[in-house]
């Protein structure tokens, strides 16, 4: 070989991919970008780009980590110098303490892993997120396709706006990201509730005529176009049971009551979706849809018929009734009795009623 003979690269078969790359908008864009950091501002006056970079830096950058080494909660990779938790490299050299980038690119490539290993429940799990991803994040011309994820974007900002700010009031912002908010996501995901809910949707997976009952359903409740008021509904009911997810000790006990009535040995589920069945077999006015329809319908900003006679029965039957205020205990305790006694009472409770109505007779 010559003196100075340098082997082919194949630079040239790039040429197509860099012409590409530099007719392309993009570093236009990228120029423009840059200057927006730039003259980006938090907190007012507050230049944005030394945040940026330390932020970077938090996610990226071992030293950073050198005197305070992120901690993972599963085995760690290999030990360094100290006996402090080191990331390891491909060819099995020590990579340094470990980043947040490291622990989130090694968890990425554990749910790969399980996903292509979960058979027909991991492509699942795969088409689904993707469509999530595709439903909320699609971009045409430079904007969301979907009107509600700018707001909603918005709305999260907001929110995690403010429990920054709290915590750092209080002190322990570091804690709370390195610690608490993990150990609330873990605590909220491997909840009873939580749980729960992920069987339900694996039992209505190998149910096929109930899954495309329950998809039809959820489409008509959150079809902000066709069904307005469902929607509304829907949104409402969702911001309620966010609320209850994180309640498990107040929660958990009413599911435990819930599903002793849901369990198909009680047969009490199975004797009312065979009334309703029947019901709306015979009922051929819609007199009963007529009736909850009125039941529930708004006839005042937050405030329905049902939810008044619910308040009304409720204050009369508390402890004190007509003391007004927030239930206590007691109240509670006192209202469910009285519930109870009525079911219960076969002269002037439910079973009076239900007997009657069993002995009618009709034309």
């Amino acid at each position: 070989m010559a003196p100075n003979y340098v082997v082919g690269t194949g630079l040239r078969s790039y040429e197509p991919l860099l012409d590409e790359t530099f007719s392309a908008p993009l570093l236009p864009k990228l120029v423009a970008l840059t200057q927006t950091l730039i003259d980006l501002k938090i907190r007012g006056t507050e230049p944005a780009l030394p945040a940026l970079v330390k932020t970077t830096r938090y996610l990226f950058d071992p030293s950073v980590h050198a005197g305070s080494p992120v901690q993972p909660r599963g085995p760690c990779p290999m030990l360094g110098p100290g006996g402090a938790c080191h990331a390891l490299r491909g060819d099995g050299k020590d990579g340094g303490p470990l980043t947040p980038y490291l622990l989130m690119a090694d968890a990425y490539k554990e749910r790969r892993a399980a996903v292509a290993g979960g058979g027909g429940a991991g492509q699942a799990w795969k088409t689904g997120t993707s469509s999530v991803v595709d439903q909320l994040l699609a971009v045409a011309s430079g904007q969301f396709r979907n009107p509600r994820m700018a707001p909603m974007a918005a709305r999260l900002i907001a929110f995690l706006r403010a429990r920054v700010a709290a915590h750092r009031s209080a002190g322990d912002l570091e804690a709370w990201v390195r610690m608490g908010l993990p150990g609330d996501l873990e605590a909220t995901m491997g909840s009873p509730v939580f749980a729960a809910l992920v069987d339900l949707t694996k039992v209505m997976q190998t149910d096929e005529p109930a899954r495309m009952e329950l998809y039809a359903l959820m489409q008509y409740l959150v079809d902000a176009a066709g069904n307005d008021e469902a929607f509304l509904t829907s949104l409402t009911a969702a911001g309620d049971l966010l609320q209850m997810l994180i309640d498990d000790p107040n929660l958990v006990p009413v599911l435990h009551a819930v599903g002793n009535l849901l369990d198909p040995k009680s047969g009490i589920l199975e004797a009312q979706t065979h009334f309703l069945r029947r019901a709306n077999e015979t009922d051929k006015a819609h007199a009963l849809a007529e009736l909850f329809r009125g039941l529930y319908a708004e006839h005042r900003p937050g405030s329905a018929p049902v939810l008044d006679i619910v308040d009304l029965l409720a204050e009369v039957h508390r402890k004190s009734p007509g003391a007004g205020g927030r239930f206590a205990p007691e109240d509670y305790e006192a209202t469910f009795k009285a519930v109870a006694e009525f079911v219960g009472d076969e002269k002037r409770g439910l079973k009076k009623f239900i007997a009657i109505v069993q002995q009618r007779k009709l034309p």
